[in-house]
């Protein structure tokens, strides 16, 4: 099967499908059906209705998607004639996997492949349907299982870090302006993040370090070093959670932040209190630890 793109896409938004492949059929002018033959839909089981792969398969896009209905899953690999192991799953459970040979129906021809999890000693069952026809098991299940790349890395600690998951709105624009929000505030972040690494890196070649010569302070874990590699470490959610929900104090006087005053218990605070002093500098600020 000759498909020049395949496009992976985050569960958990059945509702939006049919306008986000709307929006990207007028945004790369996908306008004849020779050219939407030519990309795949990589999906998760939010994206797995039957409404869902029908609109898909209608417009005719291929397909590798996994089922939505749990019970439904459990039923069609009822007619599964031989099971093989597969590769572990992603928490090493064990697994199995077999062709379905009475598939549920859709509005074009499809294959689907049963796959079953061993979890707290009984299986789980789920299914993934393909329009590649001259599929074997285990090249589906690898194709499908790489769908987590940098993309859905990315969603992953949007929704973990800035709680994307659980803002959800009705509408679909109301919807994209939060996606729009949740954007600006992963962009946000990131430049946050690398405006203290730079910071950091910039002191060390003005050999201008800010002291860390505070007595809570131990060198062997506040070297500028360390500092950098841990800000480069933080995913969104621990960036969000150890950065920006730091507590402390900040001082001013006539609208100017003239100091701030950073908690010594906070998780890794020898090593971001550098960050801060490197980034703040420039502007007058200082920062410390409050005593204990």
């Amino acid at each position: 099967m000759d498909i020049i793109k395949s496009i992976p896409c985050d569960g958990k938004v059945m509702k939006s499908c049919k306008p986000m492949v709307e929006k990207m059929e007028h945004i790369l002018g996908l306008t004849d059906i020779s050219h939407r033959k030519l990309i795949r839909f990589r999906l998760d089981a939010g994206f797995g209705t039957d409404e869902n792969i029908d609109y898909a398969l209608w417009r005719g896009y291929h397909l590798l998607v996994k089922m939505y209905s749990g019970k439904r899953a459990k039923k069609l690999a009822n007619s599964v004639k031989e099971w093989v192991d597969i590769s572990p799953s992603s928490d090493n459970n064990s697994r199995q996997a077999g062709w379905i040979t009475e598939p549920h129906r859709y509005s074009r021809k499809t294959k689907q492949l049963s796959i079953r999890t061993m979890k707290d000693k009984k299986y789980q069952y789920s299914v993934i349907v393909t329009t590649d026809m001259d599929a074997d098991i285990q090249p589906t299940i690898d194709d499908y299982d790489d769908r987590s790349g940098v993309p859905e890395s990315s969603f992953c600690q949007d929704n973990q870090g800035l709680g994307s998951n659980k803002r959800r709105k009705r509408g679909f624009d109301a919807q994209r302006m939060l996606m729009l929000l949740i954007q600006l505030s992963h962009n946000l972040i990131r430049w946050i993040q690398k405006w203290m690494i730079s910071a950091i890196e910039q002191s060390l070649e003005e050999q201008s370090l800010p002291e860390t010569s505070d007595n809570t302070i131990s060198t062997d874990q506040s070297s500028p070093e360390k500092a950098i590699k841990t800000l480069k470490e933080f995913g969104m959610k621990r960036f969000v959670c150890q950065i920006l929900c730091l507590t402390g104090k900040v001082k001013m006087k006539a609208g100017k932040v003239l100091s701030v005053i950073i908690n010594p218990l906070y998780p890794l605070v020898r090593r971001i209190i550098i960050a801060f002093k490197a980034l703040l500098k420039p502007y007058g600020i200082s920062v410390s630890l409050d005593e204990i």
